[in-house]
């Protein structure tokens, strides 16, 4: 079984079967969260904030307040972006060829995780399979 290794934590790769679901699922949740990402999959996401918020025209400059509001939003955006690409990053490390394709199409990490949640409960005997193999030791 391969690993992606960083500072902070080691992921399985997921078997296309999903015989180590649940060890993946805790791994990569663990990682999201020593990464200072864990919301961007969960149930309401932080959205993407907008920047710039205020436009300078012709007829009229930005105030200092209004350029200070900008550098705020612009470095808001850029966390942000960050925290997103970080946490698809993690979901994606480590997953089979073909489900990371399928995985890929979707726009945000919690899309990904949602996705890719169903995917492997749906998957039939998984839970009990490793149930079993956790109460043998």
């Amino acid at each position: 079984m391969s690993t992606l290794a960083t500072s902070l934590f080691a992921i399985p790769a997921l078997d296309y079967n999903g015989s180590n679901w649940l060890t993946f699922k805790d791994q990569v949740l663990h990682a999201l969260q020593g990464k200072g990402c864990l919301d961007h999959v969960s149930d309401s996401p932080p959205v993407c904030p907008t920047s710039p918020i205020y436009v300078a025209t012709s007829a009229k400059a930005l105030t200092t307040a209004e350029h200070e509001a900008n550098r705020h939003a612009r470095e808001d955006h850029i966390d942000w972006n960050k925290a997103e690409g970080t946490a698809k990053s993690i979901i994606t490390c480590n997953l089979p060829s073909g489900l990371c394709t399928h995985i890929n199409e979707k726009k945000t990490a919690a899309e990904m995780w949602k996705l890719l949640v169903s995917e492997y409960l749906q998957k039939p005997g998984i839970l009990c399979d490793q149930l079993k193999q956790h109460l043998r030791g």
